[in-house]
């Protein structure tokens, strides 16, 4: 498989076949953001692009997909949704804090998105206040579910991370485009 960057480069790309998860679900015309993957020096006799090295995924390969793949998946494992928000729950024995909310990108796709714990309380400031302008969410290490054919994503208790309005140049970028809409 070969890939291209935004700038047009291209790279070969090797995913080993133990690794069935990845097959069939990289699709052409699409955009990823990938991570946790291993780069080699090819060493081929036969050049299938002008880089020299290859992209090989692992175990821990990462592929993050725009709302709209997500919405679009066919198969969703641990598939757990929770609908009613700011709701104490319990888990593992100690009460925490649920939040519902939703995330929409530039396209005007929308998917559900749930918080527990001290993310709660980490946005529930943005989303009180008065403001106009829309809040920019990086959302990390969320888990994809899907319960009465609706897909959402939630936040996990120990990996997950909210970063809100960060200062990011990639942050300043998309705010500039969502202006200029």
């Amino acid at each position: 498989m070969i890939l291209q960057d935004i700038k047009g480069g291209r790279i070969r790309t090797s995913i080993p076949k133990l690794l069935i998860k990845w097959r069939g679900n990289i699709l052409e015309f699409n955009m990823y953001v990938m991570s946790n993957f291993i780069v080699v020096d090819k060493k081929e006799k036969i050049k299938i692009t002008t880089n020299r090295w290859t992209i090989n995924f692992s175990q821990k390969t990462t592929v993050l997909l725009p709302i709209i793949e997500l919405l679009r998946a066919d198969k969703i494992d641990n598939s757990i949704l929770i609908e009613d928000p700011r709701e104490l729950i319990t888990n593992k024995g100690r009460e925490t804090k649920r939040l519902a909310i939703l995330i929409e990108d530039l396209e005007n796709n929308s998917i559900g998105c749930v918080l527990f714990g001290d993310m709660v309380d980490q946005i529930l400031p943005y989303l009180e206040g008065e403001r106009v302008e829309p809040q920019i969410v990086i959302a990390q290490c969320f888990k994809l579910s899907r319960w009465i054919e609706k897909t959402s994503v939630q936040s996990h208790f120990e990996y997950s991370k909210l970063r809100i309005n960060p200062d990011l140049e990639e942050v300043r970028d998309f705010r500039n485009s969502f202006y200029h809409q």
